[in-house]
């Protein structure tokens, strides 16, 4: 935040800077108009006089403006980026409480693949326990303890690995 804050100060600066230069340079002289009064010189007379004083109040009114409008820039600046840091930490926090979730996701997804693969295994051998030409009643059964017992396994696997609840990031 520091360094946006200094970067705006920097530009705010340069502006007043450039602005200042091409006011001075773009600045028309006033023409000089003489009063016949002979007991003044030229260079004096009363109206000359006016229109520089009318000038130099003209120009610190625009200067002073023109102060004013850098100090709100800079302070609108700041405000700002204070605000879009803020933000930006909230966006970071959520993106980590994310990629927590995410990461549980795949580990329970993973467990639940591993049980998944240990069940049909066990279908496997159930299907060709049942239909082989040497089957008898007793190797039937056997299989079919055999798939409850995998089926037993890969429910606890399952229960231990329970998919994560949502996250309120």
């Amino acid at each position: 935040m520091t360094s946006h804050v200094l970067l705006s100060c920097l530009w705010s600066i340069a502006g007043l800077i450039v602005g200042y230069v091409l006011g001075r340079a773009g600045r028309i002289p006033l023409p000089e108009t003489p009063v016949p009064d002979t007991t003044t010189q030229p260079h004096d007379t009363p109206t000359t006089r006016g229109a520089r004083t009318r000038q130099r109040r003209h120009d610190s009114i625009a200067g002073v403006a023109l102060v004013v409008l850098a100090i709100a820039s800079v302070t609108v600046t700041a405000v700002h980026i204070s605000g879009q840091q803020h933000l930006l930490d909230r966006q970071q926090a959520a993106v980590t409480c994310q990629n927590a979730y995410n990461t549980a996701v795949v580990e329970a997804q993973d467990e639940l693949h591993k049980a998944a693969a240990l069940e049909r295994e066990g279908q496997r051998k159930l299907l060709a326990a049942s239909f082989a030409p040497e089957r008898t009643k007793a190797s039937v059964n056997a299989a079919y303890r055999a798939y409850l017992d995998v089926l037993a396994q890969a429910d606890r696997q399952r229960g231990d690995n329970p998919l994560p609840p949502l996250p309120r990031c």
